[in-house]
C-alpha cells in the first residue's frame, strides 16, 4: 500500500503492518465498552456529589444544634446567677446575705 506523500520508513510500516482492520463488531462492542465506562464513571461522581452534600448537610445541622444547646447552656447559666445555690457551687458569695 503507498501512502502519498510519506518517507520511506512509513511506507515500510504500512507494508510491513499485516493486521487487519478491526471488523464492525470488535468496532461496537470497543464504542459500548467506552460508553459504559463513561456511565460509571458519571455514576460514581453523582455518588460522590451527592455524599458531599449529605455530609455538609449533617455538618450544618450539627453546628446548629451545637449552637443551641451552647445559647441553652448560657441561658441557664444568666438565669442562676441570681440562686444562691449556684453562687455558692461556682464559689460566689451569695450578695443577698
Amino acid at each position: 500500500m503507498q501512502v502519498p506523500g510519506a518517507s520511506n520508513e512509513i511506507q515500510n510500516n504500512v507494508a510491513n503492518n499485516s493486521a487487519p482492520p478491526p471488523d464492525l463488531a470488535s468496532i461496537q462492542q470497543y464504542v459500548m465498552l467506552m460508553n459504559q465506562q463513561q456511565q460509571q464513571q458519571q455514576q460514581q461522581q453523582q455518588q460522590h456529589a451527592a455524599a458531599v452534600a449529605l455530609q455538609n448537610q449533617q455538618q450544618q445541622q450539627n453546628a446548629g444544634q451545637n449552637s443551641l444547646a451552647a445559647n441553652a447552656l448560657l441561658f441557664n447559666a444568666l438565669n442562676r446567677s441570681n440562686d444562691p445555690n449556684f453562687a455558692a457551687l461556682s464559689g460566689k458569695r451569695d450578695i443577698r446575705s
